[in-house]
């Protein structure tokens, strides 16, 4: 899905970069195909992939780090790169700021001295450095040296030191890789707040969906170098527009079957793990008619599992719970169907359930989608 620009709502007034048929190949190898975007001005906009997607690639390419084999990158209307009319903006003349996943503090230096560093280099006054400092909440620490900093730390600082220039766009690779989990989480907060209070245009780098997902106002899923799909976080999650996008976003089950009736009454999908579905005519893909082959997908969150053998007016599916696993919160428990098919389902930690019990995975229609086989 490399061509136009996939349910991107950007509108040309408020777009800040602009991306077009961007195309890089290292040894013969497309890594970015034919790539389009705008980013809106003031907006966190992440590109979301597994590795070897292209996501870092590009954040290179925009940084001036890397020269593309074709295409154009615009800023404000400006080009920075273009390869048809031979232009290149050095990075050190884009005005951007950029933290890396290593972060790149240097070990001689202080908190101060990190952060003021760009602002010598340029000959310009380090008076807001402090400032900065305040805003990451590392102020007390200025005169520490970088050795003595806890990953949060050197975190904070190297966002810091890509803030103190006041850059127009901030761009972030894998900015939160090497930490824990609880800082992650703070973290994430830390950059929101100061996101929202410099209203920096934020382009983030990221193979964590709970990163893109509580960070972004928009992502675009990238998959060999191409967008597969871009919207915010909700739409992303609530109607994929590819397989790959469904598969891909959060926690996902597909159960194959046949469409046996599809009319503007609604539709029914026979499941070869046993039992009819009846679906909403709106979540059966438009191409699909009746005897098609058919995956019914459901979230693993709309799922549940009983014991009662009375009917529950939900669709339903009958299982054999192999394992469960305790997750502190809740149990995970791997069922397996009539058909051999193993799914794994959440149920609350109030449940009575033991492995090798019979139990029906039940489900309402309204969360289930039916995409070609």
């Amino acid at each position: 899905m490399s061509e136009g620009r996939v349910n991107d709502r950007a509108s040309v007034d408020s777009t800040i970069l602009s991306i077009n048929g961007l195309v890089k190949r290292f040894a013969g190898n497309t890594v970015i195909n034919n790539l389009n975007l705008d980013v809106q001005r003031g907006e966190i906009f992440t590109l979301l992939g597994a590795s070897g997607c292209g996501k870092s690639t590009t954040l290179r390419i925009i940084a001036g780090l890397e020269q593309p084999d074709a295409g154009e990158v615009l800023f404000e209307g400006q080009h920075w790169v273009s390869v048809s009319k031979q232009k290149f903006v050095p990075p050190n003349r884009r005005g951007i700021g950029m933290v890396f996943q290593s972060y790149a503090i240097w070990p001689h230096m202080t908190v101060f001295e990190n952060v003021a560093y760009p602002l010598r280099v340029q000959g310009k006054s380090t008076a807001q450095v402090s400032e900065i400092l305040k805003l990451v909440a590392m102020d007390a620490y200025a005169d520490r040296p970088a050795p003595a900093l806890s990953g949060g730390q050197q975190q904070r600082v190297a966002l810091a030191r890509a803030l103190v220039g006041e850059p127009s766009l901030l761009l972030l690779d894998e900015p939160f890789s090497n930490l824990d989990v609880h800082l992650r989480q703070s973290l994430r907060f830390e950059l929101k707040r100061i996101q929202r209070t410099l209203g920096v245009t934020v382009i983030l780098v990221t193979h964590d969906q709970l990163d893109a997902f509580t960070l972004s106002d928009r992502i675009g899923v990238m998959r060999a170098g191409c967008f597969e799909q871009i919207d915010n976080s909700v739409g992303l999650y609530d109607n994929p527009c590819t397989p790959f996008v469904r598969d891909f976003i959060g926690r996902n089950i597909t159960l194959d079957g046949v469409l046996t009736k599809r009319d503007v009454d609604g539709s029914v999908v026979q499941l070869v793990s046993g039992g009819c579905v009846d679906v909403p005519e709106d979540a059966v893909a438009n191409t699909l008619q009746a005897g098609d082959a058919v995956k019914l997908s459901v979230r693993a969150e709309s799922m549940a599992l009983s014991t009662d053998q009375r009917t529950t007016g939900a669709h339903e599916l009958c299982g054999l719970i192999d394992a469960i696993l305790f997750l502190g919160d809740r149990y995970e428990c791997e069922v397996v169907l009539k058909e051999g098919r193993r799914i794994n389902v959440n149920v609350p930690r109030g449940a009575q359930l033991v492995e090798g019990e019979k139990v029906a995975v039940t489900f309402n229609k309204e969360a289930v989608r039916v995409w070609p086989a």
